[in-house]
């Protein structure tokens, strides 16, 4: 580093200073300048504190007066964390934990929470919890893991309810040793007390099944309700089955399906393009098949596939709709492996390749009982499509077609057989 005078190292000091005070005064979180920032960079390279480093990375990461760079963010942050500011500390190890400016990286979390654990710090002791509660650092010991919980939760107002839960669910299920309903429950009617949705949930569910409970499903279905206003997504399946009154049901199917439970996005979707418990509305329905169809759901996925082939409340998009026909073709469904092949027989959304569209057929020949899989085969093999002509195996396919009420096929089969004995006989070919 360049070395100044001892007078013009003190005639910095006092300008960042008076300028970082000046600033400090009129400053808002929303309005920090660019200018301001850059002279904070500069003034860092001279007075690096941890405070001011943290300013820096702190404007960086959010985008406070500057484009959002979460890269340099992070690096000023952990510049800062390096020289031991908490704040720092905690902000770069959520950055290692979800990697945000930085590669993932779990171990480096761990080390940086276990040191905010023994400074105090509640969330942190019961993220370290959760690593020992779920193998996280590839070691579960449920033991530790309650260790950090108890941490977490043993302060005058038990902030952590989270920490409760978990505690909840160690006692309970003697994850740690002896099974302790008693002590277990306590912590859960707790947790409950402080509207957490999970323990509302488990203390529901243990009343409808009378466990540890007398059973009383009215005060469990209660429970359920009051877990759903908090997000419990199993609650919200559970009432979305449980109440045969359309509103009810079609209400807690539609909160399940926001927080994307899958199969209540495809009740929606179905129930919304047949008109079933809702107004018809082919538009919704269309989008609640595609956000189950994005998650995997392979039925979802074929719909949306033929929707936007056929445009069903949508615009037409071949080429989406022979994606979505792929996504389920790959998980087994056999019309969209059909559909597929049609798509590269007819160049449909796709470069034309026959050889893909015979390997489609076949697939599905081989998988359903279908006259028409049958039948696309016998044709490809009739013109030598995709695969070398061969009559005899378009005779084998046409005659399973036609065996099951295909007319056509029947009509190929006569020409293969006028065919073969024009040239004089099946050894012919």
């Amino acid at each position: 580093m360049k070395k100044f005078s001892s007078s013009l190292l003190q005639q910095h000091k006092q300008n960042f200073f008076l300028y970082h005070n000046f600033t400090n005064k009129y400053q808002t979180e929303t309005n920090t300048s660019t200018t301001k920032l850059k002279f904070l960079e500069f003034s860092s390279k001279i007075f690096p504190t941890q405070k001011l480093l943290f300013q820096i990375g702190n404007s960086y990461l959010k985008g406070i007066g500057v484009q959002k760079d979460l890269k340099k963010g992070f690096e000023y942050l952990k510049q800062s964390c390096e020289k031991g500011n908490l704040e720092s500390m905690k902000i770069v190890a959520d950055c290692y934990f979800n990697g945000i400016g930085v590669s993932k990286d779990l171990k480096e979390a761990f080390n940086l929470f276990l040191k905010l654990s023994d400074k105090g710090n509640i969330k942190a002791s019961s993220i370290i919890g959760k690593y020992y509660y779920y193998g996280w650092n590839d070691e579960i010991n449920f033991e530790m893991a309650r260790k950090f919980f108890i941490k977490a939760t043993n302060q005058d107002n038990k902030e952590d309810l989270d920490g409760i839960y978990h505690l909840a669910l160690i006692y309970i299920h003697g994850l740690h040793g002896d099974i302790n309903m008693k002590t277990g429950i306590e912590y859960l009617e707790f947790g409950a007390s402080k509207d957490h949705p999970e323990c509302l949930y488990m203390i529901g569910d243990l009343c409808i099944k009378g466990e540890y409970y007398d059973k009383d499903i009215k005060k469990g279905i209660a429970y359920f309700e009051k877990a759903s206003k908090f997000g419990n997504l199993k609650s919200q399946i559970y009432l979305s089955k449980h109440y045969k009154s359309d509103d009810n049901k079609f209400h807690y199917l539609e909160l399940a399906a926001k927080q994307g439970d899958v199969e209540s996005q495809y009740i929606l979707g179905s129930s919304y393009i047949k008109g079933i418990g809702v107004r018809q509305n082919i538009q919704k329905g269309f989008q609640f098949f595609k956000l189950a169809a994005d998650q995997g759901h392979i039925i979802s996925q074929a719909n949306v596939g033929m929707f936007l082939r056929k445009s069903i409340g949508c615009s037409e998009n071949l080429e989406e709709s022979n994606k979505y026909f792929e996504k389920a073709s790959n998980q087994g469904d056999i019309v969209s492996m059909f559909e597929v092949g049609m798509n590269h027989y007819f160049g449909r959304g796709v470069e034309k390749n026959l050889k893909k569209a015979f390997e489609c057929f076949l697939k599905a020949s081989e998988k359903a009982n279908n006259h028409m899989y049958d039948y696309n085969v016998g044709l490809c093999y009739f013109n030598g499509y995709g695969v070398e002509k061969n009559l005899p195996k378009a005779f084998e396919f046409f005659s399973k077609s036609a065996s099951k009420g295909n007319e056509n096929s029947k009509k190929f089969m006569d020409l293969i057989c006028k065919e073969i004995e024009k040239s004089g006989g099946i050894e012919k070919f």
